[in-house]
């Protein structure tokens, strides 16, 4: 089921991206929880085809890391966050995903959160600024 669901996923933000007016330089994908799983896996596999992605309390499955063709991701910005009490997936994952990324991108920014499995207002006030200096930095300044 995941495999198929992320490349129904990947097949969508093509689709997406035809169909309506998105910049395909400027595309982000946001997942907290499964969706963080997931988001994480299409930036490995699309590489460079997103801009970024925000990953909220999510890992990498090894078998994504060892089983599945991986694109270069070193111009990708990530946001990464975890809840430092997180019952569901302990704060060790949070800073494994954050140094597995990290060697995967230049462009990789980690928070933790005083929070169980779940997203804080700070945590949301957070990425969605990150989001906007970061799509900010490509714009050509005059």
């Amino acid at each position: 089921m995941f495999d198929q669901a992320v490349k129904d996923l990947e097949t969508f933000i093509h689709y997406a991206t035809e169909t309506y007016p998105i910049d395909s330089n400027k595309r982000y994908m946001l997942g907290f929880s499964k969706g963080a799983i997931l988001s994480i896996t299409l930036a490995l596999t699309m590489g460079e085809q997103l801009k970024g992605i925000v990953a909220l309390n999510g890992y990498i499955p090894e078998f994504v890391k060892t089983e599945y063709t991986l694109r270069s991701m070193k111009d990708v910005s990530v946001f990464v966050s975890h809840g430092e009490y997180d019952s569901v997936f302990p704060v060790r994952i949070g800073h494994e995903t954050a140094a597995y990324l990290n060697d995967q991108t230049g462009r990789l920014t980690f928070k933790l959160y005083p929070t169980d499995h779940g997203v804080s207002e700070e945590n949301q006030s957070d990425f969605l600024q990150w989001i906007k200096t970061d799509s900010d930095s490509y714009l050509i300044k005059e």
